[in-house]
This record gives structure tokens, sequence and C-alpha cells, in this order.
């Protein structure tokens, strides 16, 4: 330190260090992305003119990279070199900075201290002696930052003034702080993490944002078959399929495109300011190019691309082109995939038709028209009532009685799947709740669906269902798919966890569909397995399906998992499927799906199973 003496103290420099520190905390209060860059060159021109020093700058640190980097500089230097020796600087190029890197208290350098920071300093200003009060910006055990001011010669500094300094680096810090978290919002709100491409949201609002006189263009494009690819590796190959060919559109569009991930392996590119027929080359261009193969942690793979195409000149609006763009995906589905449909005039009464459904539902969910229907789970050997399984029906002003196929393919493109998933999870637990003084032991299946199961608020949700109508978590088991838990296992599986772990069960719908999830059975917390309706039509007929059955049930029984055999509907299949291991099964045999009403009066009894007396009197 140098032997400068300090100057007289002032007497009321507690006061105006106060009025500073209030000034600076009221600009950097509130501002945001937009104009924090004018707020701190303010704060920073505040800072010099109040101590009257040469220069004041503020830096932030990276971390990851290891150096520092100036963010404000006050005044501005008129002349700035080429490389510039202060903008970044790595943490290990120098003494002082490399102190800078995990400072945790203020530092002060006087003249002659720092021979390398006096030259840096004078290669960058052309003053060789300076004086230099460095504060860090602390955030939790991490230094993020310094701010710093310099003086051209010798200035002594009193300690308040530094507890002033700290105070302000502290503003700064938080101000870095609450502008990083808002933007960690914005990104998970407006990105995809997997591709770390704008995601459906952000697409909508550039959309919306297009002037209606301006030419633009959507692709909406799918990866056909990308079951095969889940299937036959596992989630981490698919998840690096779908990131690769996220690169791959970013190379194959212009700057200026959007390419989006809207959902699993679908993918927008919003196109603007180019010709209708040079955008439906475009797309013809990339069904042929994406289908080339990718080297995949070591594999070669391939699938083809079908494309929907729309443009604003056939367009309504702006707004229309994401409905029509998958109305024209839907055709290249119906044509035989591995190609790309331009949407026309032909396909608007399908857009219209799925558009009024949407009205509708919407509509459903104002009115109350949902309801739940019921269909017990049966122990096949006793008859008795285990569970029962909550489907969502549609009471249609106008055609009836509509079960969740007439509808739900539009709830999922339109978002409102998650609010009539949130209609049946209180629906079912409120019912649950009245059942519970004649049934104790009843259990109620709840479907879940993949937008459900994404929500980082489903556990809480259920957990606080449960407590407002005094459930116990055991006799809830939620339904999940295949598809749902793979579109992004990492994810899900943390949520399947959670939920395992308040209490609550979990089975694996509609198993045998896909064998990628006989892979995955050791590493979801799921309770039980329930065997497709497609193969236990064909128990004990068909030898493909009676093989199906009995690896679900010998790798249930492998993992201490139950098994519950869909889609029952003749009394041989009871028979086949008992003989096999499996002790509970749903169909339309024992009973159909039916109102609150009609099973609470099937509840007490149990079901009528004539193949019993054969089953017992066979040992």
């Amino acid at each position: 330190m140098s032997d400068a003496t300090p100057p007289e103290p002032i007497e009321d420099e507690a006061t105006r260090l106060a009025s500073l520190i209030t000034e600076i905390a009221t600009e950097l209060m509130g501002v945001g992305h937009g104009d924090a860059q004018a707020a701190t060159d303010l704060s920073l021109q505040r800072l010099r003119h109040f101590f009257g020093v040469t220069h004041v700058f503020l830096r932030r640190h990276d971390l990851l990279r290891r150096v520092s980097i100036l963010v404000g500089d006050e005044p501005p230097r008129e002349v700035i070199p080429d490389p510039d020796p202060l903008y970044e600087v790595p943490f290990d190029s120098d003494p002082v900075f490399a102190a800078s890197e995990h400072m945790k208290e203020p530092m002060v350098v006087y003249p002659e201290q720092s021979e390398d920071l006096d030259k840096r300093l004078e290669e960058a200003s052309g003053q060789p002696q300076i004086t230099v009060a460095s504060v860090p910006l602390v955030r939790g055990p991490d230094t993020v930052g310094a701010l710093g001011l310099v003086h051209y010669g010798m200035r002594f500094w009193s300690d308040p003034e530094i507890r002033a300094l700290t105070a302000i680096a502290t503003l700064f810090a938080q101000m870095w702080a609450r502008l990083d978290a808002e933007q960690q919002v914005i990104r998970q709100a407006y990105y995809d993490s997997l591709t770390d491409l704008p995601n459906r949201s952000r697409l909508v609002e550039d959309i919306d944002r297009l002037p209606s006189e301006r030419r633009a263009s959507l692709l909406v494009l799918d990866i056909d078959n990308m079951k095969v690819i889940n299937d036959g590796l596992d989630f981490e190959a698919g998840n690096n399929f779908i990131r690769a060919t996220a690169d791959r559109l970013r190379q194959a569009t212009r700057p200026d495109d959007v390419v989006a991930r809207l959902q699993g392996d679908q993918f927008a590119i919003l196109i603007r300011d180019l010709p209708p027929d040079h955008v439906d080359g475009i797309a013809l261009r990339l069904v042929t190019d994406l289908a080339a193969a990718l080297d995949i942690d070591g594999l070669s793979l391939a699938r083809s691309i079908s494309i929907g195409v729309a443009h604003n000149s056939v367009s309504d609006s702006n707004g229309d082109l994401i409905t029509e763009a998958q109305a024209a995906l839907h055709q290249a589905k119906l044509r035989g995939k591995k190609r790309a449909v331009t949407f026309d005039a032909t396909m608007r009464s399908e857009v219209l038709e799925r558009f009024e459904t949407e009205l509708e539902l919407r509509r459903a969910l104002d009115n109350d028209e949902l309801t739940l229907h019921y269909q017990p789970e049966v122990d096949l050997e006793t008859g008795r009532i285990l569970a029962v399984e909550s489907l969502v029906r549609w009471n249609h002003p106008t055609r009836g009685l509509l079960s969740a196929g007439a509808f739900i393919e539009t709830a999922e493109q339109s978002g409102l799947v998650v609010e009539i998933g949130d209609f049946v999870l209180r629906e079912a637990i409120r019912q649950l709740s009245v059942w519970s003084a004649d049934h104790p032991e009843l259990e109620m299946w709840i479907n879940i669906s993949p937008a459900q199961l994404m929500s980082r608020d489903l556990p809480e949700q259920i957990g606080e269902l449960l407590t407002e109508f005094g459930v116990e978590p055991y006799r809830i088991c939620l339904e999940v798919t295949e598809h749902s838990v793979l579109d992004d296992i990492q994810f899900t599986k943390g949520t399947l966890r959670t939920l395992r772990e308040s209490g609550l069960k979990l089975a694996l719908d509609d198993f045998g569909t896909g064998y990628s999830s006989m892979k995955q059975l050791k590493n979801l917390p799921i309770t039980t397995l329930k065997i497709d309706r497609t193969f236990v039509s064909g128990v004990g007929t068909s030898e493909y399906d009676s093989a199906i059955v009995d690896a679900a049930i010998t790798l249930a029984e492998a993992f201490g998992l139950t098994t519950v055999a869909e889609g029952i509907e003749q009394p041989e299949q009871i028979t086949e499927l008992r003989s096999r291991g499996c002790r509970v099964g749903q169909g339309f045999y024992m009973a159909r799906p039916a109102d609150a009403e009609t099973v609470t009066g099937l509840l007490p009894n149990p079901i009528e199973l004539p193949e019993l007396a054969t089953l017992n009197g066979a040992g």
C-alpha cells in the first residue's frame, strides 16, 4: 500500500454516499434486458462524477471460459485498439485479473503496485500511473464480476467509500441475477430444451408479428416412423437423432428463416419473402436431403421426412399457417409419407372441421359438458372389482355422448388437453372420495397425457387434490403411455419418480406395442403393465399374440410388477390369461364404461365369471 496521507473526512460523507447508493438502486431497480445497458452506463457515469475519478469500468466474469469481459466503460474510450487489450482478459494472463477471479473483498491498487496492470492500462489508455479501486460482484459462492474505479495518479480511498462501492457492486450483481433468471424463464417458455430451437409458442408469436402484406410460408416437417429408432435402440439414440436433424435444418436454411421444434419429432420452418413455388422447391429438396443417413453413436441411421407446406397467399390470415401446414402434413402422411404436400383450398374443409371442434371443445370446458365414465378392473379369479379407470366423455349438445377418440387429437393439437387433464384429475379423485366410505380399498386409475407429464407442477397438483378430498395416495394409479415417457425420458423419469415416492402407483399403458419399453422398465418407477388389447384379443388363438402376452407377464414378474389385461371380450380369453399368470383384467366382457351412478351399483358384488369354476376345478 502507499504512504499517502488520507484527506480530511467530509462532514456529510455518509449522507452523500447513502444518497448515491439510493440513486443507483433506483436506476437499476426493475430494468429489463432492453434498458439494462443504458441504466448501467448512467450508473457508471454517476460514479465517475461523484468520486471524481478518471475512469469507471464494470466487468463480468465468464466462469466457464475463465475470462473477464468488459460490459461497461465510462467515459467510453475515443480510440479503442484492435484487438482491445481490455475487452476480454483471461484470468491467468495478469496477476491482478487472476486475483479478481475469486476475489471476495474489495482491493485497492496504488501506483507501482502492479507493473503488469500499469502496462496493460498504459497500452489501452496511454496513461502510465494509476490508482484502481476494484470491488467484486458476488453471487452466492461465485464472483461474477468486478466494479472498478480508475484514477490517473494517486487517489486515497476511505473505508466508507469502499463500503459504498461494495453496496453498489451488490446492486449490479442483483440486477444481473434477476435478468439472468428472467432470461432463463423466457428461454424455458420459448425454446426447446433438447435442440435449443424456438418452440411452438415462439413460432406462433413470430407468425403473429408478420405484417399481413409480407409474403410468408410455413413448412411443418415430421420424421417418419421415428418410433422404430426409439424401439430398436433407446431414448438417447432417439434424442441424438432429433438433435442431429435440428442441426441439419439450421444448416439447410437461411439465417433469417425461423426453424422451430413443435413437439416430439415435428419441426417447422418459417420462410419469409420467397415466392411460393420457390418454397415448394425447398420442401422437395428437404425431403430428399433429410432422408440421407446420419451417424448416431457409431450407427448409420436414416428416416424419411414428410412435409406440409402452407403459404399466406392461400391463407385467410397469417394465423392460419400452422393449422394449414399441419393439414397438408396430414395429407402427406395419408399419401404414403416421404413427400411434401402443399395446402390448397380443397383441404380447407378439414381445417374448418378441426377448428370448429376446437371452438366447441373450449365451450364444452366452460359449460361443464365434459363428464367421466368409469370402467372396472376385475380380479380374474374372484370377480371382485379392484379398481376403476376414469375415461373422459363429452356430452355434445347435438352429437350426443362422445368418447375421447372423437376429440382428443384436436385437444392435443390445440393445447386444450392440459385443461381436460386437469378436469379429469379433479373429478376422478373427487369421485373416489365419494366411494371411499363403502369401498375403502377401491383404486382409481387416471390417464395422464404427455403434456401433463411434462408439467413440472404435476406432483404438486395431485398432492393438493389428494389433500383436498382426503384420498390416500396408494389408491391412485396414473396411467402413462410408452410414447409419453420416451419423448423426454430424462425429465419424465424424474417426474415419475417424484410421483412414485409420494405413494402413487404408476402403470405403463398399451404395453406390447413397442419393445423399447422393455429395455426401459428397469429405469422407470412403474408398478403395473397394462397389456394392450391388440394382443389380448388373440391370446390362445394367435401364436404371436400369445407369445407377446407371455413375454409381458414374465417380464413383469421379473421386475416385481403386476399385469392388467385390456380389452377382454370373450370368456376364453379369461381362461387363457389366468392360466398364464395374469390376475387382473378389464374389458367389455366384465363391464363397459359407465357413469358413476351405474358403477356405484356394480361395486358391492363380484362380476360373474363363469370360467372361474373351470379354472378352480383345474386346480
